[in-house]
Parts: structure tokens; C-alpha cells; sequence
């Protein structure tokens, strides 16, 4: 964001407030509601902020922002704090309670003044009120790794956006301002390996009906027959396309393990699992490549199944 000094044809630099955290500043919750006309429309989106903090379902986190779009869809609306869990698992798992709530669910949160707003802004899709849901995730750290799964997410029919935000002050006058982009994931040819949609590459749609299909036969038996109990992961990290990925261990043999990640990958992927994991009969050392052969969002994570692959 530059200031545009008209004379001396200058351009001039905001001073970047990122080198620490918005709440620091700001609670960006609370100019969202006040604001949410300019706020979203600056990513090209209209939205009515229904609440703040709405509790979704019972013994779970509430969501930060409930609104509804014009055609009368939910919009779970997650903004992104410091050390927390992943903001798009809570997003997804609000949008997925919000789901079984009836218009009433929605109406009886309104006073009858909000009522008739929300009436006005849906015209004549007012009975249309939350037949699919939305997902927003808002943040100053859209990272490539958030990205890359969003983008994954919406090719398999889950409409979700990241927003990526900074605030900017500038030198001159003072004035204070808020950048708003939507976030696209980054550009980059998949490796050859890498089986995803049938869009890829001549070949790799045989090759995801193979991996569809399952374990070659007789290895999901010998898996089973073979699997561990009693394991816990000293450390556990997966390469994948250049990537470096954290993993929590689900379950273990000597013919696969199970990971539970914040991100998915595509049936198929061929990916390396190293670290160290302890057992009851002691150590026991990874360094194995492998392809994932399902993937499948879980409660708060998405859990891989992944077949080692046989010398």
C-alpha cells in the first residue's frame, strides 16, 4: 500500500503495523460488526452479521462471526488469533453443526427489529435461509499451507474463502488503515507423482480410480493383522512436494500408519514419513516413503491413511 503525493509526483510507504499481531491493536471483531458493509466489500462479498461468539452447539467453541449472503446462505466466519487450533478446522466444524439448524435457528436469534432487516436483505430468497453453508477464514497469516487446503476443500464442493488482512499507518497524517484481499493459494506445477482431480495430467485419472479403489488386495488385512497398539510419536513430520508438514500419530504397523493432519492431501500423493515413535517393545525409527491411500476430515483434523511403500 503506497500513498500517492500528487506533489512531486511521489509515491510514499506506509509504515507496516505486522511486525506485531492486530490484537495487539485492535479487536478486528469489533470493526467487522461495525463495518461489515465496507469490510466485506472489499473482498467483493455482502454479508449480514447476524452475531459475535455464537454458540453452534452444545460443549463446543462458538463461532466468531455468524452472517447470512443474499441468496440466503449461513456464513461461519473465523478470524484468526496466536496459538490456537487451526482456524479453518473451526470454521468447518461450526459450518458443519450450523447445518442441521433450522430458519428458525436463525430467526429466534434476532430481535424483531434485526428480524425485518434480515427479511429486507433477502427479498425473495427469505425462504431459502440456510440451504448450504459458507466458510470465511480471516487473518494476517494466510500461509501457503492454509491456502493449498482451502484450495482443496473448494474443488471437492465446500465454498470457503481466506481473507488475508494488515494494517498500515501512514507517516504523514497518522490516519490508520486496513488492507483486505482475498487469498488465493499459490501457483505450482504438482509433481508428476501427485494424483488429485480428474483435470491432471493425461494418466492420472487411471491412477486415482486405482487408488479409489483402495490397497492392492491383501493389504489391508496384512495392515490389520500387523498393527501396533501402544504407540505414541516422539516426532513425526511428512515431506511432501517440497513441503515440510507437522502429524499426530493415529495408528501404526509395519505396513502403514495412520496420520491425523491440519492439512489434507490427495489420495495417491507420494509422501515421506520420518521420525521417531515409542513403543512397549522400545524405538522403533521411520524413514519411509509412502502414498496416501484416503483422506478423510475427521472431528477436528483430517485423518490419512498411508501405505508404506514394499521393497
Amino acid at each position: 500500500m503506497l500513498r500517492v503525493e500528487r506533489a512531486g509526483k511521489r509515491l510514499l510507504a506506509f509504515e507496516s503495523l505486522r511486525s506485531r499481531p492486530i490484537a495487539d491493536f485492535y479487536d478486528l471483531t469489533d470493526f467487522i460488526v461495525n463495518s461489515p458493509k465496507e469490510f466485506f466489500g472489499e473482498v467483493g462479498e455482502q454479508l449480514f452479521v447476524m452475531g459475535v461468539n455464537v454458540p453452534v452447539a452444545p460443549k463446543s467453541s462458538p463461532v466468531d462471526l455468524l452472517a447470512v449472503d443474499p441468496s440466503g446462505a449461513a456464513v461461519a466466519a473465523v478470524i484468526e488469533t496466536a496459538a490456537e487450533e487451526s482456524p479453518l478446522s473451526r470454521a468447518i466444524m461450526a459450518a458443519g453443526r450450523i447445518a442441521s439448524w433450522s430458519a428458525d435457528d436463525f430467526w429466534k436469534r434476532l430481535s424483531a427489529g434485526r428480524a425485518k432487516e434480515l427479511k429486507t436483505f433477502l427479498g425473495a430468497n427469505v425462504g431459502k435461509l440456510n440451504h448450504r453453508q459458507r466458510v470465511i477464514v480471516i487473518g494476517e497469516t494466510a500461509d501457503d499451507e492454509l491456502l493449498s487446503v482451502a484450495s482443496w476443500l473448494r474443488k471437492r464442493g465446500v465454498d470457503i474463502l481466506a481473507v488475508r488482512t494488515a494494517f498500515a499507518v501512514d507517516p504523514i497524517t497518522g490516519a490508520e488503515y486496513l488492507r483486505c484481499t482475498r487469498a488465493e493459494p499459490p501457483v505450482a506445477e504438482a509433481p508428476a507423482d501427485v494424483i488429485d482431480e480428474p483435470s491432471s495430467p493425461p494418466g492420472a485419472a487411471k491412477a486415482a480410480a486405482a487408488a479409489a479403489a483402495g490397497p492392492p488386495q491383501g493389504l489391508e488385512e496384512r495392515r490389520s493383522h500387523l498393527r501396533h497398539e501402544g504407540f505414541r510419536a516422539r516426532t513425526l513430520r511428512i515431506e511432501y512436494a517440497g513441503r515440510r508438514m507437522s502429524a499426530a500419530l493415529a495408528d501404526y504397523s509395519v505396513g502403514g500408519i495412520g496420520l491425523l493432519m491440519h492439512s489434507p492431501l490427495p489420495n495417491g500423493a507420494k509422501i515421506s514419513v520420518l521420525g521417531e515413535l515409542e513403543g512397549p517393545a522400545g524405538n522403533v525409527s521411520l524413514d519411509a516413503a509412502g502414498r496416501v491411500r484416503h483422506c478423510r476430515f475427521g472431528e477436528k483434523a483430517f485423518r490419512l491413511g498411508v501405505a508404506f511403500d514394499q521393497a
